[in-house]
């Protein structure tokens, strides 16, 4: 969590907020997920990641732009590394029993 987070739900929590402080901390323990679940590469396509994803677009955008900013900065971290996700654009479906 950064400090800039922790300070918003410390404040939700002076003012008596709990309610909108859990919210705020279960929406991005959810993004976390997510990111954590795009992270490296497996070949299998997300789809309740994707959906998720879609959601919470205004809350996931800023975390997408920080990637995609370290991956600007630093490509070849990426390219050196072929089972991060950044480098994989062919995904296939996961299997459905």
């Amino acid at each position: 969590m950064t400090s800039q987070k922790y300070n918003e739900y410390r404040e939700l929590f002076k003012k008596g907020r709990y309610g909108e402080a859990a919210r705020l901390a279960e929406i991005e323990n959810k993004v976390s997920e997510i990111l954590e679940d795009f992270r490296l590469y497996d070949g299998i396509y997300k789809r309740e990641q994707i959906d998720a994803a879609l959601e919470l677009k205004t809350e996931i955008a800023p975390h997408l732009i920080e990637i995609l900013q370290k991956l600007l900065s630093n490509p070849g971290e990426y390219i050196e590394n072929e089972k991060r996700n950044e480098n994989r654009p062919k995904l296939r479906r996961k299997k459905t029993s």
